[in-house]
């Protein structure tokens, strides 16, 4: 039911307005930590923008996929992995896309 709620409040937003972006990082080179990952400097500005509710900067979402233009397609919905139209349909009639 939280899930469900947190998808209606994301009603009319737009899927464009939606952005997934990967905290900036680099590997740990030091052997005993192979594998391990510590986040960039730039990182604090992240959770900094985050946090007062302020747009990213260009190079914090140079990278930023969104469900508009899932990755792998070349325009909007299009692509491998997108929703079918079946999907789009079930979901515009549940009131989760424009």
């Amino acid at each position: 039911a939280k899930i469900a709620d947190l998808g209606l409040q994301f009603r009319g937003i737009g899927l464009d307005k939606i952005q997934f972006v990967t905290v900036p990082f680099e590997y740990d080179q030091r052997e005993e930590y192979r594998g391990r990952i510590s986040w960039l400097p730039t990182a604090d500005e992240l959770w900094a923008k985050l946090a007062a509710d302020e747009p990213l900067t260009r190079r914090l979402t140079d990278e930023a996929i969104n469900a508009a233009k899932p990755p792998g397609s070349d325009k909007p919905g299009g692509g491998s992995g997108g929703p079918s139209d079946e999907d789009r349909d079930r979901a515009e009639a549940a009131g989760l896309c424009a």
